[in-house]
């Protein structure tokens, strides 16, 4: 638009008589205050608009954030329920120890996975969310097969009881 405006003015230019008769015709500058005023205004009112838009985006984004950190954390709190690193008595305070400690250890690479996941979970919406031409590039895929089947997590078949896996209990 600019190019076209150029050549109108260099042939309004050009021509003689056109700058006396546009000062004829512009006697009172009120339709021009008028008019720069009405496009402030839509201009202004337009910038408020995505200011709102991108506010509210934020806030479901930190809401979303938010959501899934509560959920790591009660995954956490979950897991951490059932330890018992104080037992009452017993003759084998050293093979209590032991397990304790292995438990502790166990717990904190559990507590190491939730926090990577949910930290890889936030990362790549952010990345999803920036949609540009990195955004492919950035994210190395997880080995799924190991994902599906709990590898990923620590989890293993063979620590899970045989009657649990079937469904048997021994009521």
């Amino acid at each position: 638009y600019g190019l076209l405006a150029a050549v109108i003015s260099i042939i309004l230019n050009s021509i003689g008589g056109v700058q006396e008769w546009l000062e004829e015709q512009v006697v009172h500058p009120y339709i021009f205050q008028v008019f720069a005023f009405v496009v402030g205004f839509v201009i202004v009112f337009r910038s408020n608009q995505s200011l709102a838009r991108y506010a509210e985006g934020r806030a479901a984004l930190q809401q979303m954030q938010a959501k899934w950190m509560d959920a790591a954390l009660e995954a956490m709190t979950l897991d951490a329920a059932g330890l018992q690193v104080a037992p009452l008595g017993g003759d084998d305070d050293e093979v209590v120890r032991a397990d304790a400690l292995e438990c502790l250890r166990r717990m904190a690479a559990f507590h190491d996975r939730v926090c990577h996941a949910a930290s890889l979970l936030s990362a790549s919406a952010l990345l999803y969310l920036r949609r540009d031409d990195a955004g492919g590039r950035n994210i190395r895929c997880v080995n799924m097969s190991a994902a599906a089947s709990g590898e990923m997590w620590g989890w293993r078949a063979a620590s899970v009881p045989a009657a649990a896996r079937t469904g048997d209990s021994d009521g």
